[in-house]
C-alpha cells in the first residue's frame, strides 16, 4: 500500500476514482505499522518481561541487528546512485542526520535523502524507549493500562488538532506518534494478560474484523474531515479492533495469513519499504539505458519498477539482512529460539 501510495496511485487500476482516493491516503498504513510495532514487541518479549529476564542491552542489540544494516545499505545505495547516475549533490549534514537516525525530529529534515526512512527514525526512538518504560507499565492493572493509553492518545489528538488549526502542524516527530506505539504496547499487554482467556473474543472476532475493515475503508476511501487529522494516531481504536479480530478469528483467513506466500512476503516487507527509492533510481537507469522509453507515470513503468523492487528486496533479505543479523546477534546473551521480528 505504501509503495502504491508513493509511486503507483496514478496508474491503472489505482487511478480509478474509489481506488485512487484510498491509495492517496496510503500513508496511514505507516501509522498502523507503529501500532503493530508496539504490539509485536510485547508479544515477542512478554515471557522474558514476566520472568524479569528482559534486558535493555540485548533488546537494543536485537533491534539494531534487524533494522540498521539494511537501513545503512539503502542509504548508501540512494546516495551513491544519486551522485553517480544522476549527478545530484549530497549535503554532509543530511548524511550525518540520516546515519544517526534523528532526521525525523525536525519536519524540515524528515524527508531528506531516502525519505521513507523518516519512519525508521521514529521507530528507532520507540525501540530505544521500550526497555525504559515496559517494566513500569507491565504490572499495572487493566484499568490503569487502559486509562494510560486513553490519556496519551487524547493528549496527542488535542495537541495535533491545535497545531493543525492554529499553528504549523507537525507530521513526522516521534513525539507525535509515540501514543500509537504505546497503545500497541498496551494492547499487547492486555491481550497476553486478559483477553487471551476470554471465549467471547473468539465468538465475536468476525464481527470485530468486518466492522473495523468497513470503517477503515470508509475513512480512507471517501472524502471526510477525519482523514486530515489521522496522522497522529486518530485511528488507533480501529487498529486495535482490527488486530483483535484477526488474532481470534479461526477460519480461512487464519490459514491465509499462515500461508507460505504471505509469510515470505512478511520476511521481505522491510526491504520492500526501505529500498523503494534506491530501486526507483535503478529502474529508471535501466529503462534509460535499454531505451525502453516508458511514458512517465505509466502503468508499464510502475510494474517494471515493482518487479525490480521485489527482486532486490528478496535478494537483500536472504543475502544481506539475515547474514548480518545473525552475525551481530551471535554473541548476544539473549538469543531466542524463534526468529524475532
Amino acid at each position: 500500500m505504501v509503495v502504491i501510495f508513493h509511486c503507483g496511485k496514478d496508474v491503472f487500476p489505482f487511478n480509478l476514482s474509489w481506488f485512487h482516493y484510498f491509495f492517496t491516503h496510503g500513508g496511514i498504513s505507516v501509522t498502523y505499522f507503529f501500532f503493530v510495532s508496539g504490539f509485536v514487541m510485547v508479544i515477542a518479549y512478554y515471557d522474558k518481561i514476566k520472568e524479569k529476564k528482559f534486558t535493555a542491552w540485548n533488546y537494543w542489540k536485537n533491534r539494531f541487528s534487524r533494522i540498521y544494516p539494511l537501513y545503512i545499505l539503502s542509504l548508501l545505495l540512494f546516495v551513491g546512485l544519486s551522485v553517480l547516475l544522476w549527478g545530484n549533490t549530497i549535503i554532509l549534514k543530511e548524511i550525518v542526520l540520516s546515519v544517526l537516525l534523528i532526521h525525523a525530529w525536525d519536519d524540515s529534515s524528515a524527508m531528506i535523502l531516502n525519505f521513507p526512512s523518516w519512519s525508521l527514525s521514529v521507530e528507532f526512538f520507540f525501540y530505544f524507549t521500550f526497555p525504559l518504560f515496559i517494566h513500569k507499565i507491565a504490572y499495572l492493572s487493566k484499568n490503569n493500562l487502559i486509562t494510560l493509553a486513553i490519556l496519551f492518545w487524547l493528549a496527542t489528538q488535542l495537541c495535533s488538532l491545535y497545531l493543525f488549526i492554529y499553528s504549523e502542524p507537525i507530521s513526522y516527530s516521534p513525539l507525535l506518534h509515540f501514543n500509537t506505539f504505546l497503545a500497541g504496547t498496551i494492547f499487547g499487554l492486555l491481550l497476553k494478560r486478559e483477553l487471551i482467556s476470554h471465549g467471547w473474543m473468539q465468538k465475536y472476532a468476525p464481527v470485530f474484523l468486518i466492522t473495523s475493515v468497513l470503517l477503515i475503508i470508509a475513512v480512507l476511501a471517501y472524502p471526510n474531515p477525519i482523514i486530515e487529522y489521522s496522522n497522529s494516531g486518530l485511528l488507533v481504536p480501529l487498529f486495535a479492533v482490527f488486530i483483535g479480530g484477526l488474532i481470534f478469528i479461526n477460519n480461512w483467513i487464519t490459514r491465509l495469513f499462515n500461508s507460505t506466500l504471505l509469510t515470505r512476503a512478511g520476511d521481505v516487507s522491510y526491504g520492500i519499504y526501505i529500498l523503494q527509492y534506491p530501486c526507483v533510481l535503478i529502474a529508471r537507469y535501466i529503462t534509460d539505458k535499454l531505451g525502453i522509453g516508458f511514458e512517465k507515470e505509466s502503468a508499464s513503468e510502475f510494474y517494471f519498477y515493482l518487479f525490480i523492487l521485489l527482486i532486490i528486496a528478496s535478494s537483500s533479505y536472504y543475502f544481506f539482512e539475515m547474514p548480518f543479523k545473525k552475525h551481530i546477534r551471535l554473541k548476544s546473551v539473549f538469543y531466542p529460539d524463534k526468529d524475532l521480528p
